[in-house]
């Protein structure tokens, strides 16, 4: 479900893998300096390392928003041994109480398929289909907005402009 943080968060860190110092960790390590030309020829030599470093791609700056947005995108998927990569490579895993519980969402297109379920199309490009046979109950006109919240055991509740909650799995 997180693998896209995990991979934002990779390129946020992978810096320390290819360097022996952390971009970062050095620009922060001028500041101790106590001669002011000491400290600016730190701070030259340091900035010129972080924009080495970001110029090959090996670290990049994300901002919150961005971090906020991916994990949105991201949401409905299930975990995979990603945390376990990210965790062996020195990346900080956000802890559960971090990670998203639910999103609201606007449901773009819904497809009653064959056997009676629905296969929901977000504007967002998501599609979650329906895995249990409740009724959806009236759509309305779409777009319309929903909530998905994670529910136990890994599975995920879709509740329709405040309808019953049905019982969904993200597709794609």
């Amino acid at each position: 479900m997180r693998v896209f943080i995990f991979l934002c968060a990779g390129v946020l860190v992978a810096g320390a893998a290819f360097a022996q110092e952390a971009p970062l960790a050095k620009v922060y390590g001028c500041a101790a300096l106590p001669k002011a030309d000491e400290r600016l020829a730190c701070y030259d030599g340091a900035v010129a390392s972080l924009k080495q470093a970001e110029t090959a791609g090996v670290v990049a700056v994300i901002s919150r928003a961005q971090v906020t947005e991916a994990s949105e995108r991201a949401f409905g998927f299930k975990k995979t041994e990603a945390a376990d990569i990210a965790r062996a490579a020195g990346i900080a895993v956000p802890k559960a109480a971090e990670q998203l519980d639910n999103v609201q969402v606007k449901i773009a297109t819904a497809e009653k398929q064959a056997d009676g379920k629905y296969r929901f199309t977000l504007e967002s490009g998501q599609v979650w289909d329906q895995i249990e046979t409740e009724k959806v109950g009236r759509l309305g006109a779409l777009p319309v907005t929903a909530e998905i919240k994670a529910a136990a055991l890994g599975s995920f509740l879709m509740r329709i402009e405040g309808g019953r909650a049905i019982r969904v799995r993200r597709v794609k």
